[in-house]
């Protein structure tokens, strides 16, 4: 051991140790190097808070001891209200330093390497490399990733379905308020109790309370009665390509602008539009391309521009990096490079 200090060093190159008496050998050589120390009988105790106090106190373990008042804030995000002390807190994978009241919204909690991830009572399903891994521990394989998951149970890509006549594949193009609904034009409720033939090849889709809006490839718009399983009324549009609806009104693209029509089927407005997106807080139109395009999946829009993806939900959400997006019936997901993104519905 050699220990140089102030132009001397001493080393117990004399006497060597074995390692379980190194310790010992250090402290004699370091007692030689700086002599006997005496500890001060007093210190000084600093309080920290809305001022600064210092007092003295007595037999201190260290010289000075720093003391930090504790505050307590109040923290809600979304339903959740929490009384925290202040310092450093991870919420929804966003890491935020709680030095006041906040009003937190809802963000996005993320994956770390998920290839898609499900949400059903208030809880995630994370599917990654062949399997469904639920948040009890089960383990389910799956070769192809689901569509959604609805009451824990996986749904395809792809479902056979009967016109009444044939049972054939059909793709699945949405799910809504426990229907499912296929891109062949049909609909069908999750107990298969009933298949319905409502409109041509599905373009898009949307739906308020009991009202199911559907564009099919022949321009025709329908309104179907969910509730009563009847269709109410059919109008053709020419050259359409999107539909919305926000409040009272359905919202029609066609290559001419878009067409507003009421729930009856009259037409009552039209105006300029290259394309648009309908958000909970309203509709969205876009008059140029360098603005990007839209989107839409009937309660959620997407603008897609460069490499900047913007989800509308009830709020706003940015992305880079984006490989997909996917309106599932309890939440959106965005998929980057390196994760997934959930914002819950």
């Amino acid at each position: 051991i050699s220990i140089s200090c102030n132009g001397e060093t001493y080393e117990n190159s004399e006497s060597l140790c074995t390692t379980d008496q190194i310790t010992h050998e250090i402290q004699t050589l370091l007692e030689r190097v700086f002599g006997e120390i005496e500890k001060p009988n007093f210190g000084f105790l600093v309080h920290i808070g809305e001022s600064i106090k210092t007092e003295v106190i007595e037999k201190p373990n260290k010289p000075v001891t720093f003391e930090f008042e504790q505050k307590y804030f109040t923290v809600k995000i979304g339903d959740s209200v929490r009384y925290l002390p202040e310092g450093f807190y991870t919420f929804t994978g966003n890491t935020i330093y709680v030095s006041k009241n906040m009003n937190m919204e809802l963000t996005p909690f993320y994956f770390d390497n998920a290839d898609m991830v499900y949400c059903y009572d208030d809880q995630f399903v994370v599917y990654k490399q062949g399997a469904l891994r639920y948040p009890d521990g089960k383990i389910s394989c799956i070769s192809q990733e689901p569509y959604d998951l609805v009451q824990e149970e996986a749904v395809p890509y792809t479902v056979s379905v009967s016109d009444g006549r044939l049972d054939r594949k059909a793709s699945v193009c949405g799910i809504y308020d426990g229907y499912m609904i296929f891109s062949n034009g049909m609909i069908s409720p999750f107990s298969f109790a009933w298949q319905m033939k409502v409109s041509g090849p599905i373009l898009e889709w949307c739906a308020q309370n009991d009202y199911l809006f559907i564009l099919d490839l022949s321009s025709y718009v329908r309104l179907i009665d969910l509730k009563n399983r009847k269709l109410l009324w059919k109008k053709f549009i020419p050259r359409a390509w999107g539909i919305g609806v926000f409040e009272d009104k359905v919202y029609v693209g066609t290559d001419n602008g878009l067409v507003m029509i009421n729930f009856e089927g009259e037409t009552i407005g039209e105006r300029e539009c290259r394309d648009f997106g309908v958000t909970p807080n309203g509709v969205i139109y876009l008059t140029d391309d360098e603005e990007g395009h839209f989107i839409r999946y009937n309660d959620v829009c997407v603008l897609i521009r460069s490499d900047e993806v913007t989800v509308y939900t009830d709020q706003v959400h940015v992305f880079h990096n984006v490989q997909k997006v996917r309106n599932l019936s309890r939440c959106v997901v965005v998929k980057t490079d390196k994760g997934c993104w959930v914002i819950p519905k």
